[in-house]
């Protein structure tokens, strides 16, 4: 039996192929998936023909205005001292205390790596990394 070398690197669309092609489009999904567009464009044949007109819709229901308003948040108090605040967040930005991002989040809460806390809690983590400041 003869072997052709195409048919062996030839790939099947991912699960979520379509949904993404549809939320990222032509160049976003090159960039999502990292391949060329021979590989995209085949992979839209295989899907569905209807993946331009499906994104088109997307695209389209985003410019429409916004029904929604939204009211700004109410910001947090907290009744720590903001320069000890400071201090803990700084402890654990250092690399041996982890490192992490730290910065404060639009509501005043403050945000560790992912993660959204308090004033008290961000404070807990900084002494359990060995905070002794205040």
């Amino acid at each position: 039996m003869l072997h052709s070398p195409g048919l062996a690197r030839m790939s099947l669309p991912p699960y979520d192929f379509e949904e993404m092609f549809v939320q990222l489009g032509w160049e976003g999904i090159q960039r999502h998936y990292g391949k060329h567009s021979s590989v995209i464009r085949r992979w839209m044949r295989m899907c569905a023909p209807n993946l331009k007109d499906r994104r088109a819709a997307y695209v389209q229901r985003g410019k429409q205005p916004m029904l929604t308003i939204v009211s700004k948040p109410e910001p947090i108090e907290c009744s720590i001292d903001p320069e000890l605040l400071r201090a803990a967040a700084h402890h654990l930005r250092i690399p041996r205390n982890g490192g992490w991002v730290v910065f404060v989040g639009p509501q005043g809460d403050w945000r560790v790596g992912s993660r959204s806390m308090t004033g008290e809690q961000l404070l807990a983590m900084a002494r359990n990394k060995g905070f002794i400041h205040g």
